[in-house]
């Protein structure tokens, strides 16, 4: 092998491991986003699993609909806790 392959063959590499890292961060990304709405469609008493399939099958999109729709049920104070006599 002389060095143009050995360049070629790192440069390669190197695309390889960063289009790697970019579909992993995307990848994580979505989980994050997913997680984050079925968490705050809960605390603000919206059906979360419906949410969850909106923003899963539907991407972004899914995400900015839920943006604009979440801001008329705001998020509802934790029930009181019980009382012991």
């Amino acid at each position: 092998m002389n060095a143009d392959a050995l360049g070629a063959l790192a440069l390669a590499i190197l695309s390889i491991a960063v289009i790697a890292a970019v579909i992993l961060g995307l990848i994580a990304l979505w989980i994050y986003i997913c997680v984050y709405v079925y968490r705050d469609a809960k605390r603000r008493g919206m059906d979360a699993t419906v949410w969850l399939l909106l923003v899963l099958l539907t991407g972004f999109i899914g995400l900015i609909v839920y943006l604009i729709v979440r801001r008329d049920h705001p998020i509802q104070p934790p029930p009181p806790p019980p009382q012991h006599y």
